[in-house]
């Protein structure tokens, strides 16, 4: 799948998401990537919506492990920075 599609695809969820949910609804997050980008959209996106009110649920499955353990620390910093501010403010882990 080309940049492009990606990029595309993301809008349309974004906003579906945004269009359809209520001011409360909760979000749940799977990150199943440990591409570095792909994941810091996603953390992104969840924190965004969990500062805005939306109760936050992340989840780390299959090469998504790789972007909280502390081995991944310096391939994935701005993840776990992202994944640690969230986790602080009271995000379901």
């Amino acid at each position: 799948m080309n940049a492009l599609r990606i990029f595309i695809l993301t809008v349309a969820v974004a906003v579906s998401f945004s269009v359809s949910a209520g001011p409360n609804d909760p979000l749940f997050v799977s990150l199943t990537t440990d591409e570095p980008h792909r994941a810091r959209m996603a953390l992104s996106f969840g924190k965004h919506h969990f500062d805005n009110g939306h109760p936050l649920s992340v989840f780390l499955s299959d090469k998504g492990v790789f972007i909280g353990v502390k081995s991944g620390a310096g391939k994935y910093a701005e993840q776990q920075t992202l994944l640690n501010d969230i986790m602080k403010a009271g995000v379901d882990r």
